[in-house]
C-alpha cells in the first residue's frame, strides 16, 4: 500500500533547481474546495429572504389611514390689530392710524402678560392628575388669550369705515 503523499507548496530551493513537495497533485486533498456555507446556513438565509420579501409586500399592500375630515379651504388666521397697521392698501387716515395704534399698544401689553402666564405651564414630570390639572389651567389661559385677542381686534375694526373693514375681513379668508 502506498503511503499518502504530503502536499507541500511547490518551492524551488535556492541551491538547487529541484522542486520539493508533491507539486499540488490532485490526490493530496489540500486543493479540494470546502463549502463556504453549510446546508443549514443556506436554508436559514433562504428563510430570512422569504420573510423579508413577504413583509415588504404586505407593508406595501396595507391601506394607509385616510381622514374623512375635509381640508380647510383657507388658512387659519387669528388676526391682531397690528395686521390693520401693516396693510397699506387700507389708506388709513391719521386719526384712524392713531386710534388703531393705541389699541395695538394696549393689546401688546396684555398679550405679553398672557404669554408670560402661559409660558409657566411648561410640561414637567409629575403624576397624571397633576399634569391634567396643569393642562386645564393652560387651556383656560389659552381661551382667555383668544377672547382678549378677538376683543382687541374688534376694537381696532371699529375705527375703520365699511370699505376698509370689508377689505380687512376679506383678506382673512
Amino acid at each position: 500500500m502506498k503511503a499518502p503523499t504530503v502536499c507541500e507548496v511547490p518551492t524551488i530551493s535556492p541551491n538547487s533547481k529541484k522542486k520539493n513537495g508533491s507539486g499540488g497533485s490532485p490526490n493530496c486533498g489540500c486543493h479540494t474546495k470546502s463549502r463556504l456555507f453549510g446546508p443549514g446556513t443556506l436554508v436559514m438565509l433562504a428563510f430570512v429572504a422569504i420573510i423579508l420579501i413577504v413583509g415588504f409586500i404586505q407593508a406595501n399592500n396595507q391601506k394607509r389611514p385616510v381622514s374623512n375630515i375635509p381640508s380647510p379651504t383657507h388658512a387659519l388666521i387669528k388676526p391682531e390689530p397690528s395686521r390693520i397697521l401693516s396693510q397699506a392698501d387700507l389708506h388709513l387716515t391719521a386719526a384712524q392710524k392713531s386710534e388703531v395704534e393705541k389699541v395695538e399698544a394696549t393689546w401688546s401689553q396684555e398679550k405679553a402678560k398672557l404669554l408670560q402666564a402661559m409660558s409657566g405651564f411648561a410640561p414637567r414630570q409629575a403624576r397624571a392628575d397633576q399634569i391634567n390639572g396643569s393642562l386645564q389651567g393652560y387651556s383656560e389661559l389659552s381661551r382667555t388669550y383668544n377672547t382678549t385677542r378677538e376683543a382687541y381686534w374688534n376694537a381696532a375694526l371699529k375705527h375703520l369705515d365699511d370699505r376698509q373693514r370689508k377689505a380687512v375681513e376679506g383678506g382673512l379668508r
